[in-house]
């Protein structure tokens, strides 16, 4: 895992956080049934009774890559105005949402681009910006579940773009 920031200008700021995990249950028995079909079908081998066996398999909610590239940039526009640009690309590999790894629940590799264009005043007591976020408009699950037959997942928010003010009362 790493967090890099580097001041390349006066007014442009990179950014760096990555991480590789290669995470697996050392032993993780007489849990969950693995899924193996999408009809819900538990895995015969080494399931009995509703019991399995997840050694040996990944962990939920843990892709092997992720990682975040941010620039900041800040500049003054006029004697009274600046511009601040803040920009993110996030990129996550594939990973299984819940622990029985239902093929139904897997989140599959994504990339997503947020950029906020601010100007603001030189004495800070105001900003306007333009914020998008999940400019790929990417689907993502949050979370996942099972009841009975019925399968069930909450997805991130899509595509959206709003206009951000502030005024600061001193």
């Amino acid at each position: 895992e790493t967090d890099l920031q580097w001041r390349a200008t006066d007014n442009l700021t990179l950014g760096l956080n990555a991480g590789y995990v290669d995470a697996t249950y050392d032993e993780y028995k007489d849990t969950f049934c693995k899924v193996i079909k999408e009809d819900g079908t538990l895995a015969v081998p080494g399931c009995t009774n509703g019991h399995g066996d997840l050694s040996g398999e990944p962990l939920e909610r843990t892709p092997k890559v992720e990682g975040t590239l941010t620039a900041d940039w800040d500049s003054q526009l006029t004697a009274g105005l600046r511009l601040l640009v803040n920009s993110a690309v996030s990129y996550s590999g594939d990973y299984f949402i819940t622990q029985d790894e239902s093929p139904l629940y897997k989140q599959g590799k994504f990339t997503k681009i947020d950029l906020r264009v601010a100007l603001a005043d030189m004495d800070d007591r105001w900003e306007v910006a333009l914020v998008g976020r999940n400019l790929t408009d990417q689907e993502t699950i949050n979370h996942a579940f099972q009841v009975g037959r019925a399968h069930v997942a909450s997805v991130a928010t899509p595509r959206y773009v709003t206009l951000q003010g502030t005024w600061k009362f001193r």
